[in-house]
């Protein structure tokens, strides 16, 4: 199966067999010698909580993930470059053979964001014996999109400015604030790039396996048991 993404001609092949996340991992879990580590079994993510937030709402779930613990900096840089490669085979008018035109990269990275984010719903409701229902992969949908810019490097090489606070000299270095959207495609334009991880909330629907609801509280399990691990 493909997709076919935007106005371009760029066709993304999706693997049925698997997920586009899995892919992912084995991709970057595969070592320089091109054979796949253990890692590409995937051992597991950590960084996901999943609860109700209506009790008369049984199939309606709220999905937490924390980018950073569930490491989707490389998960979406994988598949960011998955797509550059399929798009550097293609065919671009008035543009020489392999080089992408530039205006199509930000549909790219907004591809990136979402198939990272969706994958990762998906694997979250199958850690915690959800079943998602036929359309759930492409109603879910995504809040409180949050991510660390990345430090802007200063030119020059330039010594950091001390600052001398009470008599005492410090160096000062603040750590970049995070940066909260309301949507992957706003946090794109707001600078997010593949490789950096994202944290969201998500609403999916589902059903639990075997009728067994999860409360109304929250379970934070990680995605230890992804893939039967």
């Amino acid at each position: 199966m493909s997709r076919r993404h935007g106005r371009s001609n760029v066709q993304i092949s999706i693997n049925p067999t698997s997920t586009i996340l899995y892919d992912a991992i084995t991709e970057v879990a595969r070592g320089s010698d091109g054979e796949s580590s253990e890692l590409s079994k995937v051992t597991g993510f950590s960084g996901c909580s999943i609860r109700l937030p209506d009790p008369e709402r049984i199939t309606e779930y709220e999905i937490t993930i924390d980018g950073d613990a569930a490491d989707l900096g490389k998960f979406s840089e994988a598949i960011y470059k998955k797509i550059l490669g399929d798009a550097k085979n293609q065919r671009f008018q008035g543009f020489r053979p392999g080089t992408i035109p530039p205006h199509l990269l930000g549909a790219y990275k907004n591809f990136a964001a979402d198939e990272t984010a969706r994958e990762t719903v998906l694997e979250a409701l199958q850690q915690n014996d959800v079943n998602p229902f036929d359309r759930s992969r492409e109603e879910m949908t995504f809040s409180a999109v949050s991510f660390v810019p990345s430090k802007k490097k200063k030119k020059g090489g330039k010594k950091k400015k001390k600052v001398v606070e009470g008599g005492d000299a410090q160096v000062a270095n603040a750590e970049p604030e995070p940066l909260t959207f309301e949507s992957l495609e706003s946090a794109v334009k707001g600078g997010w790039e593949p490789g950096t991880s994202f944290s969201f909330i998500a609403k999916v629907s589902g059903q639990a396996r075997g009728m067994d609801v999860l409360s109304t509280g929250t379970r934070d399990n990680g995605l230890e048991k992804m893939y039967g691990q």
